[in-house]
């Protein structure tokens, strides 16, 4: 029977409104509940317990699920017996169309297994439609099932989730690099990216998003920076990180060089080491207490072409020469007197070159201070955009930042705050120029 308002289904009795049939989903069952069932099914509120059935409309029971929230599905199975292999399946209808068949709607799914509780976990997506829609639970003997599956043995249940928008993703990700944050190169050598992670409260793993700039060219010595930016689905950016790439000229052959020490009275308080253009030892001897007072010691080096710096040290800090002995010092190269030296206080630092390179350090007869570390301290280290630096018991008259190849990128008038903004990610070296002496500290600029 119709009426005035003609739906073309018959509602029956004198006057109705127009019927409402909601949306329609497919049907799914087992033809056999005999043997195994699904016992229970956890998620958000919902717990519920059941016995066996074939179909099970469970829409009245409800739970609300969070957009961009991780939950956690547990289902439960019951043998009448023998305990069987049974496959899993979950689909939420996160766009309510009326189907499962869209990307991501299947949320678990577990390949047959006499497990006793089948349990996994879930986000769902921020694109989710708001409201409440359907969950569909399913449990088939042997086999995982699909969402539209009459199958001989197990069990269909379906309920209901109300999805909702939740609290806005204000939290950006965060950037973690693979490895160290500086890579040291030589010309000629290949350059293999490292990469880093990146994760989200919400998106979870970006590392798949991260986008890498910058170029490194290892044909040319110098100084390279990688960029690593990611945002996640919210539109948050992650705080770039960055690496530095340091390619350093290649060397070419390497030469033998001979430190002869001659003591003063206190051979005990000597030791000495050299440093290659990066600040690694690369040789270093002392102290010397079984050597004769006054004694002389022949040390050889083989040394790859390039710059170093020799420092020689007295624990005492009265040199070698001349309040207790007449010592000196010197390296050679041949006939050739690279560096030679007698009086000094704790230290002494001095530049040279080999096989034919270029000096790395421009004041190679000046005398390092040897301090304590809450004497001379530079920082935030790693530095963006100024490096700050305390200095108490002496009065610094100028400053220079030198690369790692030993080049001056910025000098002037000693500040306590440095201007390093302009500086290419990377290592350097803050000489301050005290006198006739300096002190060096390295600090790494972002």
């Amino acid at each position: 029977m119709q009426n005035g308002d003609e739906t073309g289904v018959d509602c029956g009795g004198a006057s109705c409104t127009p019927c409402t049939t909601g949306t329609q989903y497919c049907d799914s069952q087992g033809n056999s509940a005999n043997d195994e069932y699904i016992s229970n099914v956890k998620l958000g509120s919902i717990n519920n317990a059941s016995g066996a059935q074939l179909y099970s409309d469970f829409t009245s029971v409800s739970t609300n699920l969070t957009k961009g929230s991780s939950n956690t599905i547990t289902i439960t199975p019951a043998w009448t017996g023998s305990s069987y292999s049974e496959g899993y399946a979950v689909w939420i209808d996160y766009n309510n169309d009326g189907d499962f068949t869209d990307s991501g709607e299947q949320v678990f799914s577990k390949a047959a297994s006499s497990a006793t509780v089948a349990s996994g976990s879930f986000t769902v997506p921020t694109s989710a439609t708001t409201g409440t829609t359907r969950l569909r639970v399913s449990m088939k003997y042997n086999g995982v099932p699909t969402s539209c599956e009459a199958f001989s043995y197990g069990e269909v249940e379906d309920y209901t989730v109300n999805v909702t928008a939740g609290v806005a993703d204000a939290v950006m990700p965060v950037i973690s690099l693979t490895g160290s944050t500086t890579i040291n190169l030589t010309v000629g050598d290949t350059y293999n990216e490292l990469g880093a992670t990146a994760t989200d409260n919400v998106d979870g793993n970006l590392t798949s998003s991260i986008v890498i700039t910058g170029t490194v060219n290892t044909n040319s010595a110098g100084t390279y920076t990688r960029y690593y930016n990611v945002s996640d689905a919210a539109g948050n950016a992650a705080n770039q990180k960055s690496r530095s790439i340091v390619v350093s000229p290649a060397s070419s052959g390497s030469t033998d060089v001979n430190l002869s020490i001659t003591f003063d009275n206190y051979p005990e308080e000597t030791s000495w080491s050299i440093a290659d253009s990066s600040g690694s030892t690369v040789a270093s001897g002392g102290t010397y207490a079984s050597q004769a007072d006054g004694s002389t010691l022949n040390i050889s080096a083989e040394l790859p072409t390039g710059c170093y710096a020799l420092t020689i040290n007295d624990a005492y800090g009265d040199g070698i020469c001349c309040s207790y002995g007449n010592g000196s010092y010197a390296l050679t190269d041949g006939s050739t007197v690279l560096v030679s030296g007698s009086s000094f206080t704790s230290s002494e630092t001095t530049s040279f070159c080999v096989g034919g390179a270029s000096a790395t350090f421009s004041s190679s007869a000046h005398s390092v201070i040897t301090t304590l570390d809450t004497q001379f301290k530079v920082y935030p280290n790693p530095a963006k955009q100024q490096l700050n630096v305390s200095l108490v018991g002496f009065e610094a008259q100028s400053f220079a930042v030198k690369n790692l190849l030993g080049q001056t990128v910025l000098e002037g008038r000693y500040t306590s705050a440095i201007d390093v903004s302009k500086l290419q990610g990377g290592m350097y070296v803050l000489q301050l120029n005290i006198g006739e002496k300096i002190k060096l500290k390295k600090f790494i600029k972002e």
